[in-house]
């Protein structure tokens, strides 16, 4: 038998229907459960897909730059089907059946609890170094053009991805510490028989400490302000020396693609930012009301944590449209891939015509 952390006495049947009243998510909220989420998982999959493809297909598009994007893009994609996979874990429109069901499936140990919040941190940070490393990839390439054509290499971008993925893991580690611990809740229902398939504990993943959970969203939030900081100041240079530089009449359209990509990484970081503010804000709101006794706020908008987690999917569904959109480069290069897909299909298998092996181009300055 479980051991009791907390007890919730619900044997009243006024107390039991008003708790699962408060428990339920709304009329708009299973809307954008059913309907809206998976609409965004849908459109963003296959957007992360084409992008990835794209760049696998056409070898011009495998430069440096684009390796940092295809690393994105493939976090995003993950991160849009682990957050389906937990939607469709934790959903149900019964409340009795929803907690039958969170006590089925996540069974009552440190793994299931790391697991709740460990694959979507990860994809976050994973994508906002990838934001972090494409914005600096830039300034150097704008600002310092000729130290970058010297600089870089397979080496460094492996490196670079290298470091990222290990600064996301530990990044990914400490978010985790906030679900580290499982607390068993012994629920007592009324004497009827509506209540007979709620069950008796309902097991829920908490934080050791108030303390553990003050420090975690204190460096969560530290880590996104640093990352706005620093990406401001680079836009600002970075437009400040396109403004400013003068144009070779013999390389206009090379310095042409080159600036229409360096504004586009500012556009891409910039909406990264403005959809990951929503749910930042409510981490900070969250850090103030454990600080501040006395601050309600956080626990009045139960429907803005829908709204961050709609923002954070729409960015991810939606950041590979932004090159195609604004530069004719990735247009072409989307264009190529998948006419290239329509002749192979025309001409059919048997022609035995194989795809060129992938490899990582370093000549940016070439295309972009």
């Amino acid at each position: 038998m479980s051991i009791c952390h907390e007890q919730v006495n619900l044997s009243n049947l006024e107390a039991a229907n008003a708790w699962i009243a408060d428990s339920e998510s709304g009329f708009l909220n299973d809307h954008m459960i059913k309907y809206l989420f998976p609409g965004i998982f849908t459109v963003g999959v296959v957007n992360n897909m084409a992008f990835l493809f794209t760049i696998w297909r056409v070898k011009r598009m495998q430069t440096t730059h684009n390796v940092y994007l295809g690393i994105q893009s493939a976090s995003d994609a993950a991160f849009l089907i682990t957050t389906m996979l937990m939607l469709r874990n934790s959903f149900n429109p019964s409340p009795g059946k929803q907690l039958n069901t969170i006590r089925d499936t996540l069974r009552p140990s440190l793994t299931s609890c790391l697991m709740k919040v460990f694959p979507l941190t990860i994809c976050y940070f994973i994508s906002l170094g990838c934001v972090n490393i494409v914005s600096i990839d830039r300034f150097m390439a704008v600002t310092f053009p000729i130290r970058y054509k010297a600089m870089k290499s397979k080496e460094r971008t492996v490196k670079l991805v290298i470091g990222n993925l290990m600064v996301s893991v530990c990044c990914a580690c400490v978010s985790s510490l906030e679900y580290i611990k499982v607390q068993n809740i012994c629920m007592f229902w009324p004497d009827d028989d509506s209540f007979t398939d709620f069950p008796p504990v309902r097991h829920t993943c908490v934080s050791i400490s108030s303390t553990t959970t003050i420090a975690v969203h204190m460096f969560e939030i530290a880590v996104f302000l640093l990352s706005v900081i620093a990406n401001i100041a680079l836009y600002a240079k970075i437009m400040w020396t396109l403004s400013h530089r003068s144009v070779v009449s013999s390389q206009a359209r090379v310095q042409s693609v080159r600036n229409q990509v360096a504004r586009l990484v500012i556009v891409n970081g910039i909406l990264f930012f403005l959809c990951q503010f929503p749910y930042r804000l409510q981490i900070a709101l969250k850090l103030m009301s454990l600080m501040l006794p006395g601050f309600k706020i956080y626990e009045r908008l139960s429907f803005a944590l829908y709204i961050g987690g709609a923002m954070t999917m729409l960015y991810s569904a939606l950041n590979t449209l932004i090159y195609p959109l604004m530069s004719q480069f990735y247009r072409h290069s989307y264009r190529e891939a998948f006419s290239l897909i329509a002749c192979h299909w025309r001409k059919g298998s048997s022609s035995g015509t194989q795809s060129s092996p992938v490899e990582i181009s370093t000549d940016t300055d070439n295309n972009i």
